[in-house]
This record gives structure tokens, C-alpha cells and sequence, in this order.
């Protein structure tokens, strides 16, 4: 089944980097945890849109070491609460960049 260009501009509008917030260094960690919600629901949202069997797709957020450091595991399981429901959500992915190097 292919998506509907629709759905296919919707996503590429949806997900270009200039759309994606950068997530402020003033905010507290709940309200970090708020924005990631917000803003990753939208995404998945648009990503799931027209997906109505569940065997259609499964998706995985990223997340990236630079954009939250110490509040990663924090931010992590704020996607497992946030999306446990969901047939689609298959799980989270550690974007470190070579964190491993340093």
C-alpha cells in the first residue's frame, strides 16, 4: 500500500529539520518531557496517518545526545509512557554521535 502523496507531503513538510524545535536549554525537565510529547506526537501522528492495520508499519523515535545530555534516560522513558499504547510505536533509538569516543 502506498501512501497518498497527501500523507507523503504532509511528512516531508512535517519533518524537515527547519520544522523540528530546538529544545531550550531553559526549560525544566518537565517541560522538556512536555515538548517532546507535544512535538513527537504530531510527527507520529502524521507519520501513522492513513496506517489502519498494525502490521502496516512500526516506527521508532530518535532522539540525539546533543539535544538533552544527561536527561536522556529521562526523555526515554517519557516515549515509552507516552506512546505504550500505540500499535505503531516500536520503540526509541540513542542518537550519541561517537559519544562512545570521548
Amino acid at each position: 500500500m502506498e501512501p497518498s502523496p497527501d500523507v507523503e507531503g504532509k511528512l516531508a513538510q512535517d519533518c524537515s529539520i527547519e520544522s523540528l524545535p530546538v529544545v531550550s536549554r531553559s526549560l525544566t525537565t518537565s517541560g522538556k518531557s512536555e515538548k517532546l510529547r507535544d512535538t513527537s506526537g504530531k510527527l507520529f501522528d502524521a507519520a501513522c496517518e492513513g496506517l489502519h492495520e498494525t502490521h502496516l508499519a512500526k516506527l521508532i523515535i530518535g532522539l540525539r545526545t546533543p539535544d538533552y545530555g544527561p536527561l536522556m534516560p529521562t526523555m526515554l522513558a517519557t516515549l515509552d509512557r507516552a506512546y505504550q499504547s500505540e500499535e505503531h510505536y516500536q520503540g526509541w533509538a540513542w542518537h550519541s554521535y561517537g559519544d562512545a569516543l570521548r
